[in-house]
């Protein structure tokens, strides 16, 4: 385990639980099994100490999955509210998502692309707060960070958020930021194909005709490779994936041999891990290819 830059909260390197200290002391008391897997340590740390420990207070067990996502309605509430990248609301700066459009022409998005309905649906630009009552679970400025994707699990359903800061030169560790104090360790980015990808393979709905499942890394990766596929007007299910996203791959078990899966991450160390994960991860029947796309040949292989 480790703690972040700030020193103020923690993350697991094995299963990507992570927080502050309140949900690491809730955590531990939910993995508990019972008290008595204490008393060893308890019996050697009073033979140290000057006093005897006092017992353990009685505290109700706190379930797992209430520390796993932030709760669902409150997640599409805040969704809802968001924007669409070419909203210009008569009540709000033109610059609130004007600085989004911009922040992503800057790196090679179309800007036409940005007002279709794929692009719409997919990334949204947060409300100012003024319009909106944060959850104590997302503290941070929407100043700052404004461009969000909606994670998924496993089976398409919606888990979490993320969102990338539109200022420049910020670290690599504070470019984004996910709700705090829940995991969102196996979770996916998805464009619309993705999406019912995902909950074909779960049972959750039809399975329609793909080309590919792509894999990217990151956010704007994502909304880049789902670009180049409406441009090139391929039939590409695209799933974005961030640290601690390999997980949710086990859990495709059933991924039809007919679909191939093309891994799309950078080409440094931290995607060729990636790289590496997902096929790891993925079924040994489900062909995996790493593929290269560049900003400038948009499609090629």
């Amino acid at each position: 385990m480790g703690l972040t830059p700030d020193g103020l909260g923690w993350r697991c390197h094995v299963c990507d639980a992570h927080g502050d200290a309140v949900t690491l002391a809730a955590w531990v008391v939910a993995q508990r099994p019972s008290p008595n897997d204490w008393k060893p340590i308890r019996d050697a740390l009073a033979g140290i100490l000057s006093a005897p420990l006092a017992p353990s207070p009685r505290m109700s067990p706190v379930s797992p999955a209430t520390l796993a996502r932030p709760p669902r309605a409150e997640l599409e509430a805040l969704w809802s509210a968001s924007l669409p990248l070419d909203a210009v609301p008569s009540d709000l700066e033109p610059s609130w998502t004007g600085d989004v459009r911009a922040y992503l022409c800057q790196r090679g998005f179309d800007v036409g692309w940005l007002t279709t309905p794929a692009a719409r649906g997919l990334a949204r630009v947060l409300p100012p707060p003024e319009r909106f009552p944060f959850p104590p679970w997302w503290p941070y400025s929407p100043e700052v960070y404004r461009l969000a994707l909606l994670g998924f699990a496993p089976d398409g359903t919606v888990a979490t958020i993320q969102a990338r800061a539109i200022r420049a030169n910020l670290p690599a560790q504070d470019k984004t930021r996910n709700p705090r104090g829940f995991s969102y360790a196996g979770t996916l980015f998805a464009d619309d194909h993705g999406r019912e990808f995902l909950q074909a393979v779960r049972g959750r709905g039809p399975w329609s005709e793909l080309e590919a499942v792509v894999i990217a890394e990151g956010l704007t990766d994502t909304l880049k490779l789902v670009q180049v596929a409406q441009h090139h007007e391929r039939s590409w299910g695209v799933l974005g994936m961030v640290s601690g996203s390999a997980s949710a791959f086990r859990a495709l078990s059933t991924w039809p041999e007919s679909v191939p899966c093309w891994v799309a991450t950078d080409g440094d160390d931290a995607g060729d891990r990636y790289a590496s994960q997902v096929r790891e991860a993925l079924p040994p029947h489900v062909t995996v290819e790493r593929v290269n796309f560049t900003s400038r040949q948009e499609g090629s292989r």
